[in-house]
């Protein structure tokens, strides 16, 4: 048991250095949060990520793009698989992907594009049972 967990925290050590977004310009790591859930289909495409400011946040299959005057969301198909699930204003998305995990590489990738504004995974602050 000891080195079947201690593998899993080597193995998630070397992946933990992906596993981070930007908020105001600064990057925030994230780690991995495992706990037991029930399933439920709403939740499904959410995985739960501690921050270095101490946070719990779920990150969706989501990312919010914001693009600079001029730019098309079209221009943007070179990073991949994504559909665009929600067209907020005329130049504010929500980009849909296949995982969390994807969406926070998505994300991290836009927003070092020239033509985006800001680029953020859709996260939501963890659900407090009653």
């Amino acid at each position: 048991m000891r080195v079947v967990t201690l593998f899993l925290l080597l193995i998630l050590g070397l992946f933990a250095k992906d596993l981070y977004y930007y908020q105001n310009h600064k990057k925030v790591v994230l780690s991995p949060v495992f706990e037991e859930r029930g399933f439920n289909r709403s939740m499904a495409s959410v995985a739960y990520f501690n921050t270095t400011q101490g946070h719990t946040v779920g990150v969706r299959n989501e990312v919010i793009v914001k693009l600079k005057p001029g730019f098309l969301i079209d221009t943007l198909k070179e990073y991949g698989s994504f559909k665009i699930k929600k067209n907020l204003s005329k130049r504010l998305y929500v980009l849909q992907t296949d995982s969390p995990k994807e969406a926070i590489a998505l994300a991290n990738a836009l927003y070092k594009d020239h033509r985006v504004v800001y680029a953020h995974p859709n996260m939501i602050r963890r659900m407090l049972k009653r």
